[in-house]
Order: structure tokens, then sequence, then C-alpha cells
């Protein structure tokens, strides 16, 4: 397990396509939230708010990288390099995830230092977010990591990520108008449908909807556990037993 995670870190340290997406993360959140009032979208806001609108760029990047990071070890028969040489698909499936997860907390800390340097200001309300933030992004990239380790075909891969992308914004803005139109149970189960997602908890954080909608820091950190756990868990079943031509 340990050479298979030194292995993939490595990978993706040397990664040219990660390594100048983490640069462009800094350089364009640290543009946005200087001149976030340029742009429109949100003219009244602060620098704290345009930079916490412009960190859907971290889960719009991994709705890609993941495919091109590990479903093009199936292509490329390293996949089943590993498992000759006596890796289980457990460890090769642990190892990838964690290598994302590590991935997504150094672009985390790359948005951070690109606002913080714009002018943003790191008040209670920015930390409890970027802990927000890191925790959907790593609820984010499970279930791109479950599709990406059971689907062997990269171009199958890339879209249904792209389409979960797509299909989750969608129902972020669907679940706001109906919390934001109804009242009673059926406004808290949209409440609660929306903060599962993780666009939902990125636009629940938003000055683009109510702040009413967001859950706060625990409910949205438990509900992105159980994202991880739902997805990590169906990544990991039976993995095993299956066979790689």
């Amino acid at each position: 397990m340990k050479n298979l995670l030194r292995a993939d870190l490595r990978r993706l340290f040397h990664n040219i396509f990660y390594v100048s997406c983490c640069i462009l993360a800094f350089l364009i959140t640290w543009y946005y939230t200087r001149n976030g009032a340029q742009f429109g979208i949100q003219y009244n806001a602060n620098a704290n708010q345009y930079m916490v609108f412009v960190s859907a760029g971290v889960l719009a990047f991994f709705s890609i990288f993941p495919a091109l990071f590990q479903s093009t070890e199936y292509g490329d028969g390293v996949i089943k390099n590993k498992i000759a040489v006596g890796h289980k698909q457990t460890s090769i499936y642990l190892s990838q995830f964690i290598t994302i997860c590590v991935a997504a907390f150094i672009m985390v800390l790359c948005w951070l230092g690109g606002g913080l340097l714009a002018g943003a200001q790191m008040d209670r309300g920015l930390l409890k977010y970027t802990c927000v933030l890191f925790f959907y992004s790593m609820a984010y990239v499970s279930v791109m990591t479950c599709i990406c380790m059971r689907i062997t075909k990269m171009a199958i891969a890339i879209g249904l990520q792209i389409m979960i992308f797509q299909f989750s914004f969608n129902a972020a803005l669907i679940l706001n108008g109906v919390f934001a139109m109804t009242e009673g149970s059926i406004a808290k189960a949209a409440q609660v449908m929306l903060n599962f997602i993780p666009m939902g908890q990125w636009i629940s954080n938003t000055s683009l909807v109510d702040d009413t909608v967001t859950l706060g820091l625990f409910p949205q950190t438990a509900l992105s556990f159980i994202v991880v756990a739902v997805f990590f868990g169906m990544g990991m079943f039976r993995l095993n037993k299956r066979e790689i031509k």
C-alpha cells in the first residue's frame, strides 16, 4: 500500500496538467477576488464573497481530472500490471482515492492563498467555508473516483463526470427554488437535499442565494462524510473479484 501511494503521489506531482491548473486556480482566484465587481455577477459583494463564488472552479476541475489521472491507467495497462505483481484492487482503489483527495486539498490551498493575497479577510465565516469546501470537495472526488475506478473506458468516465457536474448544478438551483417557494417539511427536505450535493453546498454559501438555505459547518460536513462513505463503499464492493481484461 505504501509503495502504491508513493507512486501515485509522485505521478500526481509530476502531472503537468494538474500542476498548471493549481497555478491557474491561484491566479484566477487572485484576479477574481480583486476584480469581482467587474463581472457583474455579484456586484454588491465583498472580496470574501467573490472568493467563495470562484471556488466552484475546484469542482469543475475535478469533473475532468480524475478520469485523466485514474482512468488512463486502465488504457495503459498499469492497473493490470499492479494486480499481476500482487496488489489487491481494493488497495489500488484506496491509494487512488487518497491521492485524489490530496490533489483536492492542495488545490483548495491554492484557492485560499490566491484569495487572501487579493484582499479577502480570514474571518470566522471564511474559515468555516474553507473547511466546508475541502470536505465537500472530498465528497465530490469520492463520486468521481467511484466512476473512474469502476468504469474502464476513459471516454465514458469523462462523459459521466461532466453530466454529474451539470446535473448537480441544475439540481442545486431547482432545490434552492423549491426551498424559497415552499414552507414546512417540503422546504426542509429541499434544504437537506441541496446541502447533500457538493454543488449545493457551494451555492448555499454564496451570496447568490439566501443564507438561510445553508445548514452550517457541522451538518454540511456530516453530509459530506455520508457521501464519501456511500460512494467509497460502492467503489470497493466486491472489487477484488472483478477481472480486468
